[in-house]
């Protein structure tokens, strides 16, 4: 009888969940000073979180102003090719009513229109549009930014020039 308690079957006596072998046995993988530390690493990443929204947030606002900024100029070039001379030209209106069209308020707004008039000519009208970004001066890059698009066209060939 002592031979056969101290050899043992596998399965005699032991419970399922008792280990063979102490060397496959689970450590537990935390202790009790770790409580809390979820917490800890929340307050911590909430404020990283929400500052990185904020930048995506303004750096969208700012590529969609530049986008109809851009949009403005090239309406300007254009109103600018179809006129007669440079004194018929009226960019700051054109400029003026393509950005309050796309909803864009410009603090102040700049518009050069030059070029050669002739057919077969090229127009550059170039707009500059300081913006308020809200939400940027948070993050610490300032509120208002100066967003500058150039636009060109070509005069139509087949028109006549200086006439009315």
């Amino acid at each position: 009888m002592g031979v056969r308690s101290a050899r043992r079957g596998f399965w005699s006596r032991r419970t399922v969940h008792e280990p063979r072998c102490r060397r496959f046995q689970v450590r537990k993988t935390g202790s009790r000073n770790d409580r809390g530390s979820a917490a800890a690493e929340f307050v911590l990443l909430v404020p990283l979180l929400i500052g990185l929204c904020l930048a995506v947030a303004a750096g969208g606002s700012l590529v969609s102003t530049k986008l109809r900024v851009n949009d403005a100029a090239h309406q300007t070039a254009r109103a600018a090719s179809i006129s007669r001379d440079l004194a018929d030209v009226e960019g700051l209106s054109v400029a003026t009513g393509a950005l309050s069209a796309a909803g864009v308020q410009c603090g102040s707004l700049e518009v050069a229109v030059d070029g050669d008039f002739h057919p077969g000519g090229t127009i550059t009208a170039t707009v500059s549009c300081t913006v308020d970004i809200v939400g940027s001066d948070l993050l610490g890059i300032g509120r208002a930014h100066t967003i500058t698009a150039t636009g060109s066209s070509v005069v139509d060939r087949y028109r006549q020039a200086g006439t009315s």
